[in-house]
């Protein structure tokens, strides 16, 4: 059971991490008119805010208990993006009974995309769970210089850059 279980501080700790997940996310969005407006100090500094905004919300969401290793992390995005699913389906059907066709569209595009996220998180776990414990052949790619690498776990050092496998990712497309 989690210790603010009943409490306000519970109540106070769910509200801070939304503020600051929505400061993160406004401040980002705000980053990019920023840089298309040609303002790089203004852009810098809603990056560097976002970035700030982004490890309070981490704090909070720690202390609530939501924060856990990749594989409890991907069932708690998993939930999340169904759960989404259903909000966005109804205000789907909201916007379309109300004459927003338009903005019952774009719902449902919205919808699609993470209905896409849960088969990613759901995809990572069955490559998580896979018998032989082996993660299955992929693609790699430096984050760094762009070098790729195709087998079943990232290289240790980047063969072009020289950097760490913390600069590899995998390509989800390949899944």
């Amino acid at each position: 059971m989690n210790r603010y279980e009943n409490t306000q501080t519970k109540n106070n700790l769910k509200r801070t991490f939304e503020d600051e997940s929505h400061a993160h996310t406004r401040y980002m969005l705000y980053s990019r008119v920023a840089e298309q407006e040609g303002m790089g100090d203004a852009a810098d500094f809603f990056n560097r805010a976002a970035d700030e905004k982004l490890g309070q919300a981490g704090v909070w969401l720690n202390e609530m208990g939501m924060m856990g290793n990749t594989r409890q992390n991907l069932n708690f995005a998993i939930d999340g993006e169904t759960v989404n699913q259903e909000a966005l389906r109804k205000a789907a059907s909201d916007a379309s009974n109300e004459g927003f066709d338009d903005i019952s569209d774009k719902f449902i595009l919205n919808m699609n995309i993470s209905k896409n996220h849960e088969n990613d998180g759901r995809r990572l776990l069955e490559e998580m769970d896979t018998a032989d414990g082996q993660a299955a052949e992929a693609i790699f790619i430096c984050r760094n210089c762009g070098y790729r690498h195709r087998g079943f776990r990232s290289p240790d050092f980047c063969p072009l850059c020289g950097v760490t496998r913390r600069f590899f990712r995998r390509l989800l497309w390949w899944l």
